[in-house]
């Protein structure tokens, strides 16, 4: 049986995403890691975990070590979706140099010219990133 794993910073968000999923049919399919994603990512890392799909969007700061974490969880052929890409503009805005901007800029260019994935930007809104990994 596929699960899905939720990585949640704090209890209560952990709670409000295991009603959703109870409420739409799911509750049993779901595991919810709480606390900082990246010490939940090398528990998964450690575990030796695969996935099929990635939905990152969750601190900018830490998108490329996200990235990067997804990339050695993938199992080929998974998807990876960066959400947030644009930042409403400001990463294209060579006048906002602020953190989350500058990650999500390395980010961006990450997830472009990475050559274990294939990639594209869809521009709608905040910007989403997708990737194949190869």
């Amino acid at each position: 049986m596929d699960i899905l794993v939720s990585l949640e910073i704090s209890e209560d968000n952990a709670k409000l995403a295991g009603s959703n999923m109870e409420m739409a049919g799911y509750g049993q399919m779901a595991e919810y890691m709480v606390g900082p994603a990246l010490d939940s990512l090398e528990v998964l890392k450690q575990r030796g975990e695969k996935f099929d799909f990635f939905l990152i969007d969750a601190d900018k700061g830490n998108y490329p070590a996200y990235l990067e974490y997804a990339i050695s969880l993938a199992a080929p052929g998974a998807l990876i979706a960066g959400d947030n890409t644009l930042l409403r503009g400001r990463t294209l805005n060579s006048d906002k140099n602020g953190p989350a901007v500058m990650a999500m800029r390395k980010f961006n260019e990450m997830i472009a010219t990475d050559e274990r994935l294939l990639s594209t930007m869809l521009p709608a809104y905040d910007g989403l990133a997708l990737a194949l990994v190869k």
